[in-house]
């Protein structure tokens, strides 16, 4: 039984080369171009593309808003670079290996240590935080002491070991075997996340994981039946990384990274986001069950009924939601405005409203105006791509005004089709060296707030499409 264990687990250390081999073989046989974007590539197009874990630590949502310590650093680390941010989250180590490496992403920003796999696919960069490696183990069946010890007799084979693969765990785990010659069933997964782990070991008693202290600082308020107190190594740097060979964006994100570091800033996400009973670790405590896991908001099933109904992305409605009434159904706003959605009663009797405290009339009524802006836009021919922006901003300041702003555009020469043209007509709308070019319909408007309110809401939705 052990000489199948110790193949298995020698098995399991070949995993590294062999993604790596499989890499190669999916590759033509003439050398590729670099598939990544340097850096002037970056700040031509002002933008950059961010891997981030999706896990209540890095990367998540409560009550519709957007948390996490690398997803705030790395919009830190974009504002400082003048960049705007694009955020794609994975479940597991194994997706975002892949998306950097085949150039979808330019940025990891996650915990990764310097192991093998991060030396044979990665430039990492300077520390973006420091933690030791712990055993994670039921405290109803403890495999390890703090001197690393068998609690009890056990079989070997009795445990079993889950590390997320293409993760640093996963060397500390065959350095755990070594160290305590015991053989565990070494077992990692490419579709397990760190939480999926944590969620198991706490309903397994025969399962331990490795994690580094930090994620079990911020998680032990949601898990009381795990123990993390076995510490396996000193406090050891965690880095971000870029594709290897891709020198002139690691030297500008270790620069921006390095003045983070000295802000008081970046002391405080690390109170927020790595200690116990910080704030992050509160709001998980407070939120795990307020609102279902897979949800944005309580009314998701209703979002996602009448946006299929409608036509509607049923994320831009919640979006909406969030940004209007942070999901009061009860909420009241200026003008009378109520409710989810914050409608004006004229504009509710209009659409053919007619309970106003009805969570169902709200969310309807909602999609349903939704779909009568977006008819009303691509009847008048514009980009399809940027659609949800030209109906955010007419849901802010009317439709009446961001017609005008079409008009404005095709005035000025401008393509009235495409959002960043009219945009700049938005903010002209109050500006009468611009406005004499056409007759308003809706007279002067001062547009700044309105598409600073698309904008706002936008990014929410993208992010909820991330994460759903």
């Amino acid at each position: 039984m052990k000489s199948k264990q110790y193949l298995r687990s020698f098995l399991f250390a070949l995993l590294p080369a062999a993604f790596c081999v499989f890499l190669l073989l999916n590759k033509p046989l003439q050398k590729p171009p670099p598939a990544f974007n340097d850096w002037k590539t970056i700040q031509g197009k002002g933008e950059i593309s961010v891997g981030v874990l999706q896990n209540g630590i890095d990367y998540h949502l409560i009550n519709g808003k957007v948390y996490g310590f690398h997803y705030k650093m790395a919009e830190n680390v974009a504002n400082m670079l003048n960049l705007e941010i694009k955020y794609l989250a994975f479940p597991t180590y194994w997706d975002a290996f892949y998306s950097l490496l085949s150039g979808e992403i330019d940025l990891l920003a996650m915990d990764l240590g310097n192991d093998a796999q991060s030396e044979v696919f990665l430039d990492l960069t300077t520390p973006v935080s420091f933690s030791s490696y712990v055993l994670v183990q039921n405290k109803d069946n403890l495999l390890l002491n703090n001197n690393l010890q068998s609690v009890q007799p056990i079989k070997d084979s009795s445990f079993s070991i889950k590390v997320p693969q293409l993760s640093a765990y996963y060397e500390q785990a065959l350095w755990l075997m070594s160290k305590t010659n015991m053989v565990l069933d070494l077992q990692t997964s490419p579709s397990a996340s760190v939480i999926d782990y944590l969620n198991y070991i706490s309903e397994n008693q025969s399962v331990v994981t490795i994690l580094d202290k930090k994620i079990m600082l911020t998680c032990s308020s949601l898990y009381p039946t795990l123990d993390y107190s076995v510490e396996l190594s000193e406090e050891l740097p965690f880095c971000w990384a870029v594709s290897q060979g891709n020198k002139t964006l690691l030297k500008v994100i270790n620069n921006a990274l390095g003045k983070l570091k000295s802000k008081p800033q970046y002391g405080y996400l690390l109170k927020e986001y790595y200690t116990a009973g910080g704030s992050n670790s509160k709001r998980l405590s407070r939120n795990s069950r307020k609102i279902p896991n897979g949800y944005i908001s309580p009314y998701d099933d209703l979002f996602k009924r009448y946006g299929q109904q409608y036509g509607i992305d049923w994320r831009l409605a919640v979006a909406i939601a969030c940004r209007e009434s942070a999901f009061n159904p009860h909420a009241l706003g200026k003008y009378d405005a109520f409710g989810l959605m914050q409608f004006l009663p004229s504009t509710a009797q209009h659409l053919g409203m007619k309970n106003f405290n009805s969570i169902d009339n709200q969310v309807k009524t909602g999609c349903k105006y939704l779909k009568i802006l977006k008819d009303k836009f691509l009847k008048m021919g514009v980009d399809s791509a940027d659609i949800e922006k030209f109906i955010l901003t007419a849901y802010n300041a009317g439709a009446c005004h961001v017609e005008d702003a079409i008009r404005l555009t095709k005035a000025e020469g401008n393509n009235y089709r495409q959002w960043s043209e009219v945009e700049k007509s938005m903010l002209h709308l109050a500006d009468i060296k611009h406005t004499y070019k056409v007759r308003l319909k809706c007279g002067l408007y001062r547009g700044n707030q309105s598409v600073k309110y698309s904008k706002e809401v936008y990014t929410l939705y993208l992010h909820y499409k991330n994460l759903f």
